[in-house]
């Protein structure tokens, strides 16, 4: 006769679960169901970013980098040309990411001109990507006109390789100044560029 059950006298003790039973412990009886003996360290055995499928939180800053700069560039290009030190890499962690663009950025102008700005995402114009759809930087009227450049653009890269974003500008006459606040100042502003990437 197959022996089914013991009584707590016939124990004479404990069982030692480590070394004497092996098999499937039931749920009901604080097991797993699982055979298994192999777990994930996650302190340890795990490295990079959680994807977004698991538990990785959407709609929140993955990271935040930015550029701050306190010197005077200008030009007086009538072409679009990049502005020295506005510019940034980022490098995204999905494919499925935005990057929140944010450009802060005290310019000038002399009198009678207007300055306009693009967003660029490496080669690739990704705000203000025509001459009716440039962002005016800032315009003047018989006067010295000093003001800041502030706008918020999201961009969708699909890539997990660093991506550059830069601003580019331009004057029709005339020069436009950063971080200059009229004729004769020299250092007297500054701009930041920032970039967040949003997980989707």
């Amino acid at each position: 006769m197959a022996l089914t059950t013991v009584s707590n006298a016939g124990l004479g003790g404990s069982i030692d679960l480590t070394a004497k039973v092996t098999g499937t412990l039931p749920i009901a009886n604080g097991g797993t169901n699982s055979t298994s003996t192999t777990y994930c360290d996650l302190t340890a055995n795990v490295t990079g970013l959680m994807p977004d499928s698991n538990l990785a939180a959407p709609g929140k800053i993955g990271q935040c980098i930015q550029v701050f700069k306190s010197d005077v560039t200008s030009t007086t290009s009538t072409s679009f040309v990049a502005i020295t030190g506005i510019t940034l890499a980022i490098t995204p962690s999905a494919t499925s990411s935005k990057i929140l663009i944010i450009p802060d950025l005290y310019v000038s102008t002399t009198a009678d001109t207007v300055g306009d700005a693009q967003l660029f995402r490496d080669t690739t114009i990704i705000g203000g990507d025509d001459e009716n759809d440039v962002f005016q930087m800032s315009g003047g009227a018989n006067s010295w006109r000093s003001t800041r450049f502030h706008c918020n653009f999201i961009d969708s890269p699909s890539t997990t390789s660093a991506t550059t974003y830069l601003v580019k500008w331009l004057i029709p006459s005339g020069t436009i100044y950063l971080n200059r606040a009229g004729e004769g100042d020299n250092v007297s502003g500054s701009s930041t560029f920032t970039l967040m990437e949003i997980l989707a």
